[in-house]
C-alpha cells in the first residue's frame, strides 16, 4: 500500500512539472463527470489554402469512408459504433487511410451550427468553411504523415462544394499540433476559455474571427439551433 501511494506521488510530481496547472485540473476532471466539473483552453485555427504535401506508401489508399467501414473506423478511434454511425448518417464527411484493408487514419468534416463539445464555442461554417474534426492515426503508423493525405482528400471534398475555409479547435497546451497545423498554411485566429460547473457552461472568447460577446453563460448545452460536434 505504502509502495503504491510513493507510485502514485510520484507520477503525481511528475504530471505536475511537466504540465503545472492543467495536469491538476485534469486529474480532477478525470475522476468527476464532465457535467460536474469541465475546463478547457482551445484555440480556433482556420485556412483558405491549406498546404498540404502528402507522401505516397505503397499498400495504403485514400478513400471515403462508407457502412462498411463503420466497425473499423469505430476501433480505430476509440468509440461505439452508434457514433460512427450517427456521424454519417448526419453527412459529416470522412476520408480515411487504408492499409491492407484496414483503416489507419481518419480525417472528418461537418458544416452548419455547430458547437463544440471540447472548446465550449459556437461555430457558424456558413457558405464558404467547413468544420475539421477527428483526426486520429493509429499508433503505429504514426509520423508517416497518413493524417495529411487525410486533411487533403476532406479539403478537395469541400473545395468542390465551394467551401475553401478549413476551421478546426486545437487544444492550447497541444504545442507541436498548433505548429504542425501553422506549417499547412493554418493561423490561429480564435481562443476560448470553457468551464463547465455543477451543470452550468461558461465560455470565454478570449479572441474570436468576428465581432460576438465576450462572455457566454449557459444553463444547456449545445445551444438551441446549435449541434454537437
Amino acid at each position: 500500500m505504502f509502495e503504491r501511494l510513493k507510485t502514485k506521488v510520484r507520477n503525481f510530481r511528475e504530471g505536475y512539472r511537466r504540465e503545472g496547472s492543467w495536469y491538476v485540473l485534469h486529474a480532477i476532471m478525470w475522476r468527476v463527470p464532465s457535467w460536474l466539473f469541465y475546463y478547457n483552453h482551445s484555440v480556433l485555427a482556420e485556412a483558405v489554402q491549406p498546404k498540404l504535401i502528402t507522401r505516397q506508401y505503397k499498400n495504403y489508399t485514400v478513400e471515403a469512408a462508407d457502412a462498411d467501414d463503420i466497425d473499423s473506423i469505430a476501433r480505430l478511434e476509440g468509440f461505439r459504433r452508434e457514433k460512427i454511425v450517427s456521424r454519417l448518417e448526419a453527412g459529416d464527411t470522412c476520408y480515411m487511410v487504408k492499409k491492407n484493408g484496414l483503416v489507419v487514419a481518419t480525417s472528418w468534416g461537418r458544416v452548419g451550427k455547430l458547437f463544440s463539445v471540447d472548446s465550449g464555442a459556437r461555430i457558424d461554417t456558413g457558405d464558404d468553411a467547413y468544420f475539421l474534426y477527428g483526426l486520429f492515426t493509429a499508433p503505429d503508423e504514426r509520423g508517416k504523415g497518413l493524417h495529411v493525405s487525410c486533411l487533403k482528400a476532406n479539403y478537395e471534398h469541400y473545395v468542390k462544394a465551394g467551401r475553401k475555409r478549413a476551421i478546426g479547435i486545437i487544444h492550447f497546451g497541444n504545442v507541436a499540433s498548433i505548429k504542425t497545423h501553422q506549417s499547412m498554411n493554418f493561423v490561429v485566429s480564435g481562443e476560448t476559455c470553457y468551464l463547465r460547473l455543477l451543470g452550468i457552461s461558461v465560455c470565454y472568447y478570449k479572441k474570436w474571427p468576428h465581432k460576438r460577446n465576450k462572455l457566454e453563460i449557459m444553463l444547456k448545452v449545445p445551444p438551441a439551433g446549435f449541434e454537437w460536434v
